[in-house]
This record gives C-alpha cells, structure tokens and sequence, in this order.
C-alpha cells in the first residue's frame, strides 16, 4: 500500500491535477481565518489530505473498475512483490495488469472460488517441498502453483487516466470555487 501510495502521489506532480491545487490556498487564506499562520497549517493540512484522499479513496471509484481472473501459476507468484501478510493469511499483492492500475486484489482463491485455508498456505509458506526452484519465492512459489488458485483483481486501464485528470480538476475546482464563496460570504458579512 504505501508503495502504490508513494508513486502515486509522486505521479500527481506530473500532472494537470496538481495545477487546481495552486487554486485553493488562495481560497482559504485569509477570508476563512483572520491569522496568516493559521491559514497556512489549514492549507497545508488540506493539501495534504486531498493528496492522500483523492488517489485512495475517491479515485478508484471515478469510474467502474474492469475485472480479471489470473490463474495464480509459479511464474505468476513470483512476479508478484508480496506474498502472506503479518497475520500469515494467504495473500498476494502487487501483481500487475499491462498498461492498468491495479485498485484491488482478493485473497487466494481455490478453484471453486473459496478462499485458500491459512493451513494450506501455512503449509506452503512454512514447509514447501524442495525443489530448487529460484525467482523471488522459488519453492513456496512451486507448492502454492500446484494447488490451481486463482485472484480476482480489479484495474482501471491507462486510457482512463486523462478523463481520472479532467475528473480530479472538476473536483478541485468545485472545492475552489465552494471555499472561495464561503471566503466571500464571512467578507461581506463582516463589512456590514
């Protein structure tokens, strides 16, 4: 997660996106709160919290994800970054789709669509037969592609990155925009 999190973020700063962000410091300044220092750690407070929000939160949801199967092979498995979590479950992550973003992948699954036992996989993990496999899991790796699992994973493809752009900006703009009303309103309602 803080991987995908990191790049993400970093991917935002090449984009048109970032441009609105210039947009809402000038809305809040010093129409919202009357001190300037205050005003700069709400600023900054916000713009931290739209980078993280809007790329985890909103973003997989602009539009509905497209959905995969992969069968859950050696080779597979060891393309993947991750393998079993901090509680031992059976996951993997950080599998990739050609030219998309992988928003979610589901746990291992057996062929008739259950989740993997933590004892199969434990078993796996703990005590894979040797087989000299190599690759980043080499012979768990092995003992987990005989058992025939699969992932569901869900991506947006990359030819929805510029409407995900246009999306965004709409969504700092608006904000803009409501803040600099609200600015104008506690203005005008202080001059009468």
């Amino acid at each position: 997660m803080v991987e995908t999190w990191l790049l993400t973020v970093l991917r935002e700063m090449n984009n048109s996106a970032p441009i609105s962000t210039l947009v809402r410091p000038r809305a809040i300044s010093r129409t919202l709160v009357r001190r300037t220092l205050p005003a700069m750690a709400i600023v900054f407070l916000a713009v931290i919290a739209m980078q993280f929000a809007v790329p985890n939160l909103l973003r997989p949801h602009f539009m509905p994800a497209e959905r995969a199967t992969v069968p859950m092979t050696a080779d597979t498995i060891d393309q993947a970054r991750m393998l079993g979590s901090i509680t031992g479950g059976p996951v993997v992550g950080g599998l990739e789709v050609p030219n998309a973003w992988v928003t979610d992948t589901s746990r291992l699954l057996t062929p008739d669509g259950r989740q993997l036992s933590d004892a199969a996989f434990n078993e796996c993990f703990n005590n894979a037969p040797k087989t000299g496999a190599t690759g980043r899991f080499g012979d768990i790796a092995v003992c987990l592609g005989k058992l025939d699992l699969h992932v569901d994973l869900a991506y947006q493809p990359d030819r929805r990155f510029w409407p995900f752009q246009w999306i965004e900006l709409a969504l700092y703009l608006g904000a803009s925009g409501l803040l600099a009303a609200v600015g104008l309103w506690r203005v005008q309602r202080r001059a009468s």
